[in-house]
């Protein structure tokens, strides 16, 4: 039998937290507090700003009748922000760094690299900024990382169109014609004749 003193002692050693794994207790990163944050939805193109960041806020794209672009602010002014992005309406949403910046998700940090949310009712990201690049924290959903589709051509040649017309007709036409007519007809007429005779 328990005495009161030692259910005292447990629960005292409890409440203060002896008992608790703290990592567990304490998100690793901060987050919104979704009971007060502003809500603003979004039905065109947005640059975040630092009073978005300061009010925090979760962007949704309620009524948004196509995909949508948020560019997120620069991560020397953004120190210890956080945003939320909720997707409302089935459309994608993508969150764009600034120039020479980064969003890591699981370990992916490539620069100038932007993470799009899949346009599915109730996917959403929420993003921390360290002062070095911004953080993908939470998610639910599908989330992708790709270059971002407003660089230059000259700069993600890789993906450009326009190879695609140089290297298709180098390897389809120039090799069918050739090996066509050297291993069919060549071959067929001689090896008949060979074979025929001796049997």
């Amino acid at each position: 039998m328990i005495k009161n003193l030692e259910v005292k002692q447990f629960l005292s050693r409890l409440a203060d937290g002896i008992y608790a794994l703290r990592s567990y207790t304490m998100p690793a990163f901060p987050t919104l507090d979704l009971r007060t944050a502003t809500v603003t939805a979004k039905t065109a193109d947005y640059n975040i700003t630092q009073d978005d960041l300061e009010t925090p806020t979760i962007f949704t794209n309620e009524g948004d009748s196509g995909a949508l672009v948020l560019t997120l602010p620069a991560v020397a002014d953004s120190k210890g922000m956080v945003v939320r992005v909720a997707i409302l309406a089935a459309y994608t949403v993508r969150l764009d760094p600034q120039d020479d910046e980064a969003i890591n998700y699981n370990g992916n940090a490539t620069v100038t690299e932007d993470a799009t949310i899949a346009g599915v009712i109730g996917n959403y990201v929420e993003v921390f900024c360290d002062g070095l690049q911004w953080i993908i924290t939470q998610a639910n959903g599908v989330v992708t990382k790709a270059v971002s589709s407003s660089l230059s051509p000259s700069l993600s040649p890789s993906i450009s169109p326009s190879l695609s017309p140089s290297i298709s007709p180098s390897i389809s036409p120039s090799l069918s014609p050739s090996l066509s007519p050297s291993l069919s007809p060549s071959l067929s007429p001689s090896l008949s004749p060979s074979i025929s005779p001796s049997t």
